[in-house]
């Protein structure tokens, strides 16, 4: 019998996640924060409650033969709770619970790096009482700081440049500045008894003001020297965790062409939004062959794509309040979170485009976005 899937959060990636274990005749529950939650629409079963809520976890792992995770940000008791059924033998939790405490907390996930050989940035804690001439004198001017927790879309980070900033004290680390550098991400699969697949590397480009992901291009313009080393060092990490899903590792590429690892998300990822029409099998089919026991999927690319958030605006409000994907063009399509709350930064939806080479998609993708952002005057 196929597994039943128990996913916690329900938001667009869930929704997704959802909507793929249908066409996979996988049974999927939901535990929504939130009674307009995206993926409860498109979910077999879902429950409604605050994350920490632990009388509707056991509701859904009532009803989950393996539980995965939309989000990183699972409180600690959720995933003891979650331990103590999987020790029964009654669930399997993919990624592990080990994994998600791992790297749920930014900077136990560095020090992980650091201790398995991986490469990255330069860091040091930010303990109360840290004044910035200290970690000036470990990392330089500008530095980074990061929290330990809860950082996501942008939030929980700031670049220090000078005294003039407040330092975050207590619950952040801090890590060097790597200015010459490009962005990288591979999505790499790997199942329950070891077998692993990956996506070609996707370059990305950030939104300056907030840091979040602005544009996303696949493959990366990167030589295959490159690319293969990146495909390896990310292997070597998701192998060396025992994960098992999709794993998105966020890569600096130096000017140097020094890869150096940015950040490890254990699930599905915002950068691989395109593997949703420019792939064989999408990231989000392919995590649940991974987490369920079936085949891994196809990884190989259609053609070129480049991939465009939406982010929020007073005039996309309305567009925005029913999931789904709509053709924009022969080469474009536009998916909508079917979000009924906005802000400032908020990610929306996303537009794909694809083509028979970079600069045409890239160009069509333009073109989407200008044309819904016109409708406010704002620029793309």
């Amino acid at each position: 019998m196929k597994p039943r899937i128990g996913i916690f959060g329900a938001g667009q990636l869930g929704a997704y996640l959802c909507q793929a274990a249908a066409d996979l005749g996988l049974k999927t529950s939901v535990l929504a924060f939130t009674e307009d939650s995206m993926a409860i629409e498109y979910a077999d079963f879902s429950v409604v409650a605050d994350a920490g809520d632990r009388d509707a976890l056991r509701q859904l792992l009532e009803r989950s033969d393996v539980l995965t995770f939309e989000i990183e940000k699972v409180p600690l008791a959720q995933l003891e709770l979650a331990e103590q059924i999987a020790a029964q033998g009654h669930l399997r939790i993919a990624p592990s619970a080990a994994v998600m405490r791992l790297i749920q907390n930014k900077f136990h996930q560095k020090q992980w790096l650091m201790q398995h050989g991986f490469p990255t940035a330069p860091f040091m804690d930010c303990p109360d009482g840290i004044a910035l001439d200290g970690i000036k004198a470990e990392l330089g001017l500008p530095f980074v700081q990061k929290t330990h927790r809860d950082g996501y879309d942008g939030q929980g980070v700031q670049v220090v440049t000078g005294a003039d900033q407040t330092l975050w004290q207590g619950n952040a680390f801090a890590e060097q500045f790597i200015s010459d550098r490009r962005e990288l991400a591979i999505l790499v699969a790997r199942d329950t008894t070891g077998n692993i697949a990956c996506y070609p590397v996707v370059e990305m480009e950030f939104e300056g003001a907030a840091n979040i992901l602005d544009v996303a291009v696949s493959p990366a313009g990167v030589s295959p020297a490159i690319a293969e080393r990146a495909r390896k060092l990310g292997t070597d990490i998701v192998e060396q965790l025992d994960g098992v899903g999709v794993f998105a590792i966020e890569l600096f590429l130096t000017g140097s062409d020094e890869i150096l690892v940015n950040e490890i998300s254990p699930r599905v990822h915002n950068s691989g939004h395109m593997t949703l029409d420019a792939h064989i099998t999408s990231q989000y089919e392919q995590h649940l062959r991974a987490i369920s026991g079936m085949p891994l999927g196809d990884t190989g690319q259609i053609a070129p794509a480049v991939m465009r958030n939406i982010l929020y605006t007073d005039a996309l409000q309305s567009d925005s309040l029913a999931m789904g994907a709509s053709r924009w063009s022969d080469s474009t399509h536009v998916h909508w979170y079917g979000k009924s709350d906005g802000k400032p930064m908020r990610k929306m939806g996303h537009v794909t485009a694809t083509a028979d080479d970079l600069e045409g998609a890239r160009r069509f993708a333009a073109e989407a976005i200008n044309s819904l952002y016109s409708k406010t005057g704002a620029e793309a």
